[in-house]
């Protein structure tokens, strides 16, 4: 008897396997990300899309004396001028008003803001480090949320996400930490790549799940793919 063939073997490139729904429902991505659009309309995607493709921080781990802890919590933003929809507003004045407000009023549960990202946003008026608007329908309601993102020293990266409802800006999720990459999946969620520390690579997911994005996060062994240890 014939033996049958083996399958052959795909070369790992970026592979984020999640599983969800019910418990399990899978997405995964094996292609060259490419760059997020930040005009026209919310975007439908069929596979992950990098965002800020371009840019690079500074790896290294997270330095003790920030807070790299997450809050997911809807949050209203009733110092921002009502806007008509998401795209109206200008997400450097957004960033700006919100970090200040969360520091000088900071909730019991949000998360510290570091003085860093207080200072450098407070401090700056046109060149402030934030980048590019993203659009992207992560809420699943068929409008976009806004993401924006501000680099603070070369490393950390202050990551904010923020709806459209009723009439008003409402932030979904604050995070800062070292990003090495930021994704949208193809099914609309936000993936948070960290740089690669002690042979481990984290990477945090955020699901919508009706109410808040919920994170999940996943630590992929490098060694596991034939990557050689240095």
């Amino acid at each position: 008897m014939t033996a049958s063939p083996k399958p052959a073997l795909i070369p790992f490139r970026i592979c984020v396997i999640l599983l969800i729904a019910s418990g399990l429902c899978s997405i995964s991505g094996c292609a060259d990300l490419e760059g997020a659009e930040s005009a026209g309309p919310a975007p439908q995607l069929t596979s992950p899309v990098r965002l800020w493709p371009e840019i690079h921080p500074l790896g290294g781990a997270v330095p003790a004396t920030c807070a790299p802890d997450v809050t997911v919590a809807e949050v209203p933003l009733p110092d921002v001028q009502r806007p008509s929809d998401i795209r109206s507003v200008d997400a450097t004045t957004v960033l700006k008003a919100d970090v200040i407000a969360q520091h000088e009023h900071n909730a019991s549960f949000e998360r510290k803001v570091d003085p860093r990202t207080v200072q450098k946003l407070a401090t700056c008026h046109q060149a402030c480090p934030v980048r590019t608007s993203q659009y992207y329908d992560l809420t699943r309601d068929g409008a976009p949320e806004l993401i924006v993102a501000a680099d603070i020293d070369g490393r950390l990266t202050e990551l904010r996400v923020y709806t459209y409802k009723d009439g008003g800006l409402y932030r979904l999720l604050s995070q800062l930490t070292i990003v090495s990459s930021t994704v949208v999946t193809g099914d609309m969620n936000l993936l948070v790549k960290k740089p690669p520390q002690a042979g481990y690579t984290e990477t945090i997911i955020f699901i919508w799940d009706g109410q808040k994005m919920v994170p999940s996060t996943q630590f992929q062994n490098r060694l596991s793919h034939g990557q050689a240890k240095r």
